[in-house]
């Protein structure tokens, strides 16, 4: 069992914010007055503060597929990855550890396609982004379950989490990360509920830019 006070892996297709849901927890868990950082192209991924906060014995790729097998935290942790989360681990060697999983579905597929090319740091992108929107949609609609495809359905399901296990996994619909609530939003209300904690006024004015930025690109 680890002895770790509070811990977090945040689990996420590629293409679906989960840079910037990783950066607003560490802030809001570390108790940061601190915004995020942005590209011009409305990316979170100039920052990882918690890189430093998760160990591995064998493994320093947070997107290894035995990343659960072995993973420990400091004090306070945090490990963003593509990886879809080990139910069994979290039951025993991850007692202390909460999963915050990002899930899609159909609706998504254009936006998240477009942030899978736009959003890289590699500007010379063999693919374009109506090939990713094709295979993506191809995936969806043919529920293809061949071991390599596992991951993009389990990112696209929340009622396959274990009933024992709800209380420490919070899944965040895609669409709620853009979601006005009063004067805050859907996602960042969840986060805040599920970890106990507030969010700073720096990070909620640095959450309020990141949506106005993306509701610029999607004329929303």
């Amino acid at each position: 069992m680890d002895n770790t006070e509070e811990s977090y892996v945040v689990s996420f297709m590629h293409g679906t914010s989960g840079s910037f849901i990783s950066t607003i927890i560490w802030r809001i868990i570390n108790e940061q007055d601190e915004g995020v950082l942005l590209t011009q192209k409305n990316s979170a991924h100039l920052e990882s503060p918690w890189e430093q906060s998760w160990h591995h014995p064998e493994y320093g790729d947070c997107n290894t597929p035995n990343l659960f097998t072995g993973l420990s935290f400091d004090k306070i942790g945090l490990v963003k990855t593509h990886v879809y989360p080990d139910y069994d681990q979290l039951r025993s060697t991850l007692s202390n550890t909460k999963i915050v999983l990002i899930i899609m579905d159909d609706a998504d597929i254009p936006e998240v396609a477009w942030n899978c090319i736009k959003k890289s740091d590699d500007e010379h992108e063999p693919v374009t982004i109506e090939e990713v929107q094709r295979n993506l949609t191809y995936l969806y609609e043919h529920r293809l379950g061949a071991a390599e495809y596992e991951y993009f359905w389990k990112f696209c399901d929340s009622s396959i989490v274990p009933e024992d296990l709800k209380s420490r996994v919070l899944s965040i619909k895609y669409r709620d990360i853009y979601k006005e609530q009063g004067d805050s939003f859907t996602a960042l209300e969840q986060i805040k509920t599920f970890t106990g904690r507030k969010a700073s006024l720096a990070v909620l004015e640095s959450y309020r830019t990141y949506v106005t930025n993306r509701n610029n690109i999607w004329n929303k």
